[in-house]
């Protein structure tokens, strides 16, 4: 058992390239917790939900990217509301709007809306604050919501890798990464013009998911943006887990290795198009390809 200031502190200690297993194992503590309720937290809402038929998935933190987000911030891991997520991908502006209620009003809390941003990324985010698991540790978790548009476009984002956050957060940018952001930043605009005209146009018919969740663990090589492999649906999540964490331990520089919960394949190419998209990037629709 670790306290939360002694994974505060090997977390900032990984963060400072140690590489001793003890710090590892703290870190491994706290995503072990949250993950206790990985499914039944989905469960919750889903049930709220279910008549609208929406995409919903889940997935883990990858330890490296934990890592860097406390190199770029230096936050305390502890507080961190998104080691477990989910995302929500809903048929419609109006929809998301109505998701976002519906989630406000179940654990009532307020959303972060980014949806009005005329620049960068817009979504509705919430992070929920379940209490105490033991020891002092919480039970946070993030939703996200996003439009399909607004998907697509983060999507396209994702598959500028880590350069995206630069992109963000720096005032001098090369010429590379400003000509990036520009198209970023159009595309973004063009969506949101499309969707402020058209708030219940319908933007996709997503999959009708019938089927009980699974567990997924992919590799993708993101060099290459190239998926490497995809597990076979899995039932038993401890063991799926002790396997993710033991392929990210051994896995390469170029390899990302991702654990995702969904229904089907399928299912995941709709919610996580990145590992199953040429060049990572998802084909856009006429009605918002930036031109």
């Amino acid at each position: 058992m670790f306290s939360k200031a002694s994974i505060k502190k090997s977390t900032k200690e990984l963060a400072n390239g140690s590489t001793n297993d003890d710090h590892r194992k703290a870190l491994e503590y706290l995503r072990d917790l949250r993950s206790k309720h990985f499914l039944e937290n989905l469960n919750t809402f889903y049930n709220e939900l279910s008549e609208l038929k929406l995409s919903i998935s889940g997935r883990l933190k990858r330890f490296d990217t934990i890592i860097r987000k406390v190199q770029r911030s230096s936050s305390d891991v502890n507080t961190m509301g998104d080691l477990i997520g989910y995302r929500i991908v809903t048929h419609s502006f109006d929809e998301q709007e109505k998701v976002s209620k519906i989630i406000s009003d179940l654990y009532k809390i307020n959303p972060r809306n980014y949806t009005s941003q005329a620049n960068g990324y817009r979504a509705i985010h919430f992070i929920v604050d379940l209490g105490e698991i033991e020891n002092g540790i919480k039970n946070l978790f993030e939703i996200q919501i996003r439009t399909y548009y607004q998907h697509i476009w983060a999507t396209w984002s994702e598959s500028y890798g880590e350069r995206i956050k630069e992109i963000y957060k720096s005032k001098n940018l090369s010429a590379s990464l400003l000509n990036t952001k520009t198209w970023l930043d159009n595309f973004t605009q063009i969506i949101k013009k499309y969707e402020d005209k058209n708030k219940s146009k319908l933007q996709t018919n997503i999959v009708n998911i019938n089927q009980e969740y699974g567990f997924y663990i992919i590799c993708f090589d993101i060099n290459k943006n190239d998926l490497l492999s995809i597990s076979e649906k899995l039932s038993d999540f401890n063991l799926v887990k002790d396997n993710y964490y033991t392929l990210e331990k051994i896995s390469k520089d170029n390899e990302e290795i991702v654990l995702l919960m969904a229904t089907s394949e399928e299912h995941l190419r709709e919610t996580h198009p990145r590992y199953f998209s040429l060049d990572a990037r998802p084909d856009i629709p006429n009605e918002i390809y930036p031109h």
